[in-house]
């Protein structure tokens, strides 16, 4: 599981994490909602160390990530992948070579086995015969499938996802919110998702934490969060018409 305790992150003067306290079970997908600038994408580059924090602990698969080194890191949190806002495709690299430049740099995979997984992850997001394109001839959704053929391919136990839809339209949004719970019940991970996005916090969530001011304010499965006297809340039910339940008997279905 993720235990994330006492987190505090701060930019100059600006405090933007004020002790962050936080569980994830095992198997469990929790998402983090909370209004612009509440500290989400922060919390996020925190937990995984690419912003390493002022002070706290953060524990993924029993290991202290607060304490590796970036050596250390790169070796073991092997298990963990994490989904960009913007993607964070090579530009210079076809999207088979995207996809597979994690086999390729970090496993002793044949070219073949490496083609064949690679081809097999991209089936699975609905991008066929893309592997000889480049970044630049796919649409935003197929850029953020791609991405997460990326992060498949090598089949991690801890998922992180920043903002998984924003930009993209109503329908490729729903594709990737389903995608994003089929490879959940595929993989059986543990997953962080930051997003502002009602839907796919409703569709994709088995709890619901919202940060306010630098702070956790609430912690609850999504059906009791959803019961909780709050602005956010009160917005989400708006913009999803109270249909929440539907939403969780088709992702459930």
């Amino acid at each position: 599981m993720i235990k994330i305790r006492n987190l505090f992150k701060s930019f100059g003067s600006l405090q933007v994490l004020k002790g962050i306290n936080l569980d994830v079970a095992a198997g469990e997908t929790l998402v983090l909602v909370g209004a612009s600038g509440s500290g989400k994408s922060v919390f996020l580059r925190s937990v995984l160390g690419l912003s390493p924090p002022d002070s706290g602990s953060v524990m993924i698969d029993g290991l202290e990530v607060t304490k590796l080194s970036e050596k250390e890191k790169l070796s073991k949190l092997s298990n963990t992948g994490m989904l960009f806002q913007a993607s964070a495709l090579f530009d210079s690299l076809t999207i088979g070579e995207n996809v597979g430049i994690y086999l390729k740099e970090h496993t002793d995979k044949s070219e073949e086995e490496i083609k064949e997984l690679v081809h097999d992850a991209l089936k699975r997001v609905g991008l066929n015969d893309v592997e000889d394109k480049m970044p630049s001839e796919l649409s935003g959704g197929m850029k953020k499938r791609a991405s997460l053929a990326r992060l498949i391919v090598y089949r991690p136990q801890y998922l992180f996802y920043d903002e998984p839809t924003t930009g993209l339209d109503p329908m490729t949004g729903s594709m990737i919110n389903e995608l994003i719970v089929q490879i959940q019940n595929d993989l059986k991970a543990t997953s962080i998702v930051v997003t502002h996005d009602p839907t796919t916090t409703l569709y994709v969530s088995d709890k619901i934490a919202l940060i306010e001011n630098g702070q956790i304010l609430y912690v609850e499965e999504t059906d009791k969060f959803m019961q909780i006297s709050h602005p956010t809340v009160d917005f989400f039910n708006k913009i999803t018409g109270h249909d929440y339940k539907n939403m969780m008997r088709k992702k459930n279905g």
